[in-house]
């Protein structure tokens, strides 16, 4: 099983949008936003624009924010060159702002609305998360992805005849960080070190905890028919009652700790999940998890002196 939107490439999706904008015309992050399908990308977008400012031919100097201030993410020689480009193609821009903002605003993008048949595969694909346990309790790995720019670096880990494996692999990163979407941009790395994984799956991410129910776990669970759970640091959504998450009025997760959230991805229960956490770990952080995410910074730095030096 596969989701059409699993090797997206958002970026080039936005950069495909800010050449829409016209000259003597801009966008606001937020419209680009919309534009992507979601208004929550607008962080995101603010933060892609950054990322690709080496970029020719993008007209990235027209994206500013709804006020008209320049982006940010840009250095002042950067302010500077924007503010030129800008006052070429006939705009008033003062103290790092675009005057008359309002009457220059380009809203009139020709899209798709990727997020928004995002967001659609979600609702309809949570159906299919099964809360039945099904799920081995010896058989444990670990997935951790970090990122450094554009580049993400992934590892796998589990424990064999007493020790820890762990299995690395680095891509570049197609898709940002959007704030319940994080299914499209890691679970690519996930499935080339995971898939063959035939125990239960810890995720560095949510599982239940997501506003359609279909976390980075829970999805992973779906695709791969793997039995997962999601393991954040920080609390996505919902409000917290003696140390379980609710959600609309639905148990969804459990705070073992302040930096350590849990909630069920794919065939196991709430209730299940808790238990083998803290029968496992007790109330802190799993070892394993700590051992992948080493793993990925161990090989940032690897890769990153082998760049340095060549």
């Amino acid at each position: 099983m596969s989701s059409p939107y699993e090797d997206f490439d958002l970026y080039t999706y936005f950069v495909e949008l800010v050449k829409q904008i016209p000259e003597g015309k801009v966008a606001s992050y937020l419209e680009i936003a919309k534009a992507l399908g979601d208004p929550v990308a607008a962080v995101s977008c603010a933060y892609m624009q950054s990322e690709l400012r080496e970029a020719q031919n993008v007209p990235l100097h027209r994206v500013v924010r709804a006020s008209g201030e320049l982006g940010g993410y840009k250095t002042i020689e950067e302010v500077r060159g924007d503010t030129a480009r800008l006052r070429d193609e006939g705009l008033t821009v003062r103290s790092g702002k675009v005057k008359f903002v309002d009457s220059h605003r380009f809203t009139d993008f020709e899209t798709e609305y990727p997020l928004e048949k995002m967001k659609g595969e979600q609702e309809k694909l949570s159906e299919r998360v099964s809360m039945d346990d099904d799920f081995d309790e010896d058989l444990i790995g670990a997935v951790d992805v970090s990122y450094d720019g554009r580049k993400g670096y992934a590892a796998f880990s589990y424990a064999e005849d007493d020790e820890y494996i762990s299995r690395n692999r680095s891509m570049d990163a197609n898709f940002p960080y959007i704030p319940g979407f994080l299914f499209y941009r890691e679970y690519r790395f996930i499935k080339q070190l995971a898939r063959n994984f035939g125990g239960t799956l810890l995720i560095d991410g949510n599982g239940l905890i997501h506003p359609r129910f279909f976390g980075l776990a829970s999805a992973t669970g779906v695709f791969l028919n793997k039995a997962t759970i999601g393991v954040a640091k920080s609390l996505l959504l919902g409000r917290v009652k003696h140390n379980w998450v609710l959600y609309r009025d639905r148990k969804i997760g459990y705070v073992l700790n302040r930096n350590t959230i849990i909630s069920p991805g794919h065939r196991i229960s709430v209730d299940s999940s808790v238990d083998f956490m803290i029968g496992k770990y007790n109330h802190v952080y799993p070892e394993i998890l700590k051992i992948a995410h080493n793993s990925t910074v161990k090989l940032r730095r690897e890769q990153t002196k082998i760049l340095e030096a060549s």
